[in-house]
């Protein structure tokens, strides 16, 4: 139970800085839920470059800030649906930002 009880309370403290930098920045995309060790987002096609960049920041590299101790890497990704959620249409890597151009293409061919 330790290891799931940390990751959801490094989890909860991302998402507590995500949430202030979006209210700071007044954006228009919002977390909409948190389910399970997921944070689920709305994000405004003009806002997603920056959204990813924000996501890494504030889910893992401040709390690895916070947590020092930790010997675990913090990791996360983002899959993008345009149309549905049923229909996964490309996915992100947060980190180094790969797959960011491809959804925009995607989107902006639609």
């Amino acid at each position: 139970f330790s290891i799931q009880g940390s990751g959801f309370h490094c989890l909860m403290k991302g998402i507590n800085y995500l949430t202030d930098e979006l209210k700071r920045g007044e954006f228009k995309s919002a977390i909409v839920a948190e389910i399970h060790d997921s944070c689920v987002m709305e994000v405004a096609y003009d806002e997603l470059e920056v959204i990813n960049k924000l996501a890494q920041e504030c889910l893992v590299d401040r709390v690895e800030e916070d947590y020092p101790w930790m010997d675990m890497p913090l990791i996360i990704d983002g899959d993008v649906y345009i149309r549905n959620w049923g229909e996964l249409d490309g996915n992100v890597n947060p980190k180094t930002g790969e797959g960011v151009k491809e959804i925009m293409e995607l989107i902006e061919s639609r």
